[in-house]
């Protein structure tokens, strides 16, 4: 029987397990991620001006986060700027909504 100090060993494999989980999930995300966009998204980046060698399923998340926060969705742009804060210089990139889209 386990003392208090050492926990069982089905108790210490737990945390492996949902390492392993995770990484798995992980790796099947990244695997999706590079698959080729389906034609009809294709089609529609073309138009943006995005590479042919480009078009996977992590640019098509790319435009449909962009595109929300272009439609001025405050959250989307507040996550387009996070994730491209780390590519400019400290985060020094402004950017300004602009409300007269309509």
């Amino acid at each position: 029987m386990p003392s208090k100090d050492r926990p069982s060993p089905g108790a210490r494999a737990a945390p492996q397990r949902s390492r392993k989980k995770r990484r798995a999930i992980r790796e099947y995300l990244e695997l999706l991620l590079k698959l080729d966009m389906p034609p009809e998204d294709k089609e529609a980046a073309a138009l943006l001006g995005v590479p042919e060698k480009d078009m996977n399923n992590a640019m098509r998340l790319a435009l449909s986060l962009f595109r929300k926060a272009a439609a001025g969705d405050l959250s989307a742009l507040k996550e387009i700027r996070a994730i491209t804060e780390d590519e400019f210089s400290g985060g020094n990139v402004v950017i300004h909504i602009v409300d007269d889209l309509k």
